[in-house]
């Protein structure tokens, strides 16, 4: 469902996150990402790793799923 054109919020935020995770994590371009995801723009990219930064202000909860979701990703 990542990878499809699911539009639902609860798809699209996990989309988004992965989408970030990869950015912050991996030296791969915004266009190589949205490859991986079924062919999206590198703009649709770039948006969705805006979406989660801002939101990562602000939403506690998010800063700690994501610190541990790569913590999990750095010890594999």
């Amino acid at each position: 469902q990542l990878i499809g054109r699911t539009r639902t919020g609860q798809i699209t935020l996990a989309r988004h996150i992965a989408m970030y995770l990869i950015r912050t994590n991996i030296d791969i371009s915004l266009s190589k990402i949205g490859q991986t995801f079924g062919g999206r723009d590198h703009t649709t990219v770039m948006n969705g790793v805006l979406k989660v930064e801002t939101m990562l202000k602000n939403d506690d909860g998010l800063k700690t799923v994501i610190s541990k979701l790569q913590k999990r990703l750095k010890s594999n």
